[in-house]
């Protein structure tokens, strides 16, 4: 608890990214009578995670329990590190991958949802942090990131410095906290939702 009152001590600089998430499928011909294997992040809420008890929580997990209880179908759903979701819908190994963003790679290899959520990227400075205000700040600077994010491209076309890689957001902003990073790019909810735990 101690690295999170920490965190909350974090001023946000909007950054000028916004993305929208949605859910990829493998095979749009499946139908809706079979069985899903569905993966996410296991740290990115409110949209999916676990909670405090240890269970599977979120606005996604809550649609799937419907969506389930309305068909025949057979729903599971794993929840684990982002990278590791992404390698099994890449694979072949999940049909439906909860949270990814919309980009042209994505395209090209998966079928997506309507958006469901707009959400901003924003850049986490600790409250002493006066220097840091926009992407052009973070230029030299340690930047934390969550792996194989999004982000990590955006961050690649806007700034040279190479961002320190983390398994989660929330990883990312306790090294903030403990000042191993200058700031932290990520998705504002869920930044929002780690601040105040």
């Amino acid at each position: 608890m101690a690295l999170f009152i920490k965190v909350s001590m974090i001023m946000i600089v909007c950054v000028s990214f916004l993305y929208q998430p949605v859910w990829a499928s493998i095979d749009p011909e499946k139908g809706i009578d079979k069985r899903y294997r569905v993966v996410g992040d296991n740290t990115y809420p409110p949209l999916v995670f676990i909670n405090n008890k240890g269970q599977q929580d979120g606005y996604d997990i809550d649609f799937f329990s419907l969506l389930e209880a309305q068909t025949s179908s057979r729903i599971t759903i794993d929840l684990m590190e982002w990278y590791e979701a992404e390698k099994e819908m890449k694979t072949g190994k999940a049909d439906i991958l909860i949270g990814v963003v919309k980009t042209p790679q994505g395209e090209k290899k998966w079928d997506f949802t309507e958006p469901y959520l707009e959400t901003r990227t924003v850049i986490f400075v600790s409250k002493s942090n006066f220097i840091i205000k926009g992407v052009e700040d973070l230029t030299n600077r340690r930047v934390g990131v969550q792996r194989d994010d999004v982000i990590e491209s955006l961050l690649a076309t806007n700034i040279p410095s190479e961002p320190i890689q983390y398994t989660n957001q929330k990883a990312a902003l306790i090294a903030l906290a403990e000042g191993r990073v200058d700031a932290v790019v990520g998705d504002y909810f869920t930044g929002m939702y780690w601040i105040n735990q």
